[in-house]
């Protein structure tokens, strides 16, 4: 009976890690996409950008 708030603290020590990796995987991903995304969004207003600029030149 004496281990059993041991086992408990262990129990909710290893679901609040488990918890706390998922929000960091999760957090990765969602930066990782949203970099991923802006760098898209900006490479196609760049191309955009420069192919206005080459017309105005040629």
């Amino acid at each position: 009976m004496q281990n059993y708030p041991k086992t408990k603290t262990s129990h909710c020590l290893s679901a609040c890690l488990n918890l706390t990796a998922f929000y960091y995987i999760l957090r990765y991903k969602a930066v990782y996409n949203l970099e991923k995304m802006s760098n898209n969004i900006l490479s196609s207003l760049f191309n955009h950008h420069d192919h206005k600029i080459k017309t105005l030149l040629l």
